[in-house]
């Protein structure tokens, strides 16, 4: 993380719960998290209440921003 030039916005491509997206998100201004299972979005909302919650797949998605380092793991 200390080589990217900018530490603004954090996407994470498939958040699931959001274990991963919340070790990351402290280390950005703004976190955009994609989730397609209406459940894991629940609790990825619950977890991480600041982050911004897209209910999507991730070819549908449109975030409102482009990320400094997008995460896409435990996605299929």
């Amino acid at each position: 993380m200390d080589d990217l030039p900018a530490r603004k916005v954090f996407i994470d491509a498939g958040a699931g719960r959001g274990e991963v997206t919340k070790a990351f998100s402290p280390t950005f201004d703004r976190t955009i998290a994609i989730e397609p299972n209406a459940h894991l979005l629940a609790q990825l909302q619950r977890a991480i209440p600041q982050a911004d919650a897209i209910g999507t797949s991730i070819l549908d998605a449109s975030p409102e921003a482009q990320g400094d380092f997008v995460l896409c793991s435990h996605s299929r």
